[in-house]
């Protein structure tokens, strides 16, 4: 029997879970009107921003957890995953979003430009591994999940590079 590997224990790492609750994909342009926030500014804000998103991870967190030791070869265990997964890239969307929208501050552009990117990447391989769960093609779900933990951990560790307090950070108990 197939085990939900830590399939869904990554789930809501990505950066500290900041990023789904049906947020459209719209991409929101960077503010322009004005300068562009000091680097402390933008810390705080997006940091604000994961502090809110934190509520959606930890619903995620929790469907995950409800799931996490099913059986992977159970149809239904793969919808309900494939769900969660959508959950995630959502969340993850919508953080990427609200991040870009803050404006890179100046002489950081590079550095949020990278984030961004990270991000981005995590989004296309929760939606790879969407897919799979979805059309019951979970044999290299695991190999996806391992990858996408490793963009996971990437990003964490530029977002604590950066300079984040909240994004970025492991989860409080």
């Amino acid at each position: 029997m197939s085990r939900l590997p830590p399939l869904l224990a990554v789930l809501v790492l990505s950066l500290a879970a900041c990023g789904g609750d049906g947020d459209d994909g719209a991409v929101p342009q960077p503010t322009t009107a004005g300068p562009s926030p000091s680097k402390v500014e933008f810390i705080r804000k997006a940091d604000a921003v994961c502090r809110e998103i934190l509520v959606d991870a930890e619903k995620i967190d929790q469907q995950a957890a409800a799931i996490g030791a099913s059986d992977l070869t159970n149809q239904n265990t793969q919808q309900v995953a494939a769900k969660i997964w959508q959950q995630q890239i959502a969340l993850t969307r919508k953080f990427k979003n609200r991040l870009e929208s803050l404006g890179a501050p100046a002489g950081s552009e590079n550095e949020v430009s990278q984030l961004v990117a990270t991000l981005e990447e995590a989004i296309a391989l929760g939606d790879h591994i969407r897919t799979q769960l979805a059309g019951g093609q979970i044999a290299d779900t695991p190999t996806f999940v391992e990858e996408y933990a490793n963009v996971v951990q990437q990003g964490n560790l530029q977002a604590q590079q950066f300079g984040f307090k909240v994004c970025g950070s492991p989860p409080q108990s």
